[in-house]
């Protein structure tokens, strides 16, 4: 897995299956993948990560909107908005993925929800 187009498919196999269309078993997740979201471990496993997108929480995310892509290595960084159902505030979210022989073996996430953004970081800490 080496070119650019590659490892962005990878990824987008995250954002679009998982994050928006609920379909954790199509997420190419390592399975020791490990995801960090503002600074806290929300996952351990690609096991439990497919878990964690079956939690009620994800079908408010609507649409990403302005994907915009670096990859360099194995890292593939994405910054993107994400529009959620019944909200009027678009969260801005950088994200890496550390993408390795056609799996993510890790993710990063930081999150800016504007007014939401104290929920956000209730929710994450729990």
């Amino acid at each position: 897995m080496s070119s650019r187009e590659e490892k962005i498919a990878v990824v987008k196999t995250y954002m679009y299956e998982g994050l928006l269309q609920h379909k954790s078993e199509a997420v190419l997740f390592a399975e020791d993948c490990e995801r960090w979201e503002m600074g806290y471990i929300t996952g351990g496993s690609g096991a439990e990560l497919r878990e964690l997108l079956k939690d009620p929480a994800y079908e408010a995310n609507k649409a990403i909107h302005n994907p915009r892509w670096l990859v360099e290595g194995d890292y593939v960084d994405c910054r993107y908005d994400l529009e959620l159902h019944d909200v009027p505030d678009t969260m801005r979210i950088a994200s890496r993925y550390q993408v390795i022989d056609g799996l993510i073996k890790h993710i990063e996430v930081m999150i800016c929800a504007g007014a939401m953004q104290e929920f956000v970081m209730q929710s994450v800490a729990e």
